[in-house]
């Protein structure tokens, strides 16, 4: 997630910038799955994250319920604070949790 002051994504597609919302929700799963035995159902997916990562778990959860089943989340912000939402504040709040 490279979770630094200047090039924090809150775990979203900002425009303009690397796709990471699509990376972790999307990519990961179907690298794991590609590569490994899982569930093919959404039972057997969760987040589990602390501080930024518990934000990107949460929203994750919230925004594709029907690919993951659970978060535990732990001491997680609640709101996209990244820098690089500036100039697409409709983006941002539609990633707000």
């Amino acid at each position: 997630l490279n979770p630094d002051a200047k090039y924090y994504y809150d775990g979203s597609d900002i425009p303009g910038q690397a796709k990471m919302g699509t990376w972790i929700g999307e990519d990961v799963p179907d690298l794991a799955r590609a590569n490994f035995r899982t569930y093919k159902s959404r039972d057997g997916w969760a987040f589990m994250g602390n501080s930024s990562g518990a934000f990107v778990g949460l929203k994750q959860l919230l925004q594709k319920p029907d690919r993951f089943r659970a978060v535990i989340a732990n001491g997680g912000e609640i709101v996209p604070d990244s820098p690089l939402w500036k100039g697409h504040q409709a983006e941002m709040d539609a990633n707000n949790p």
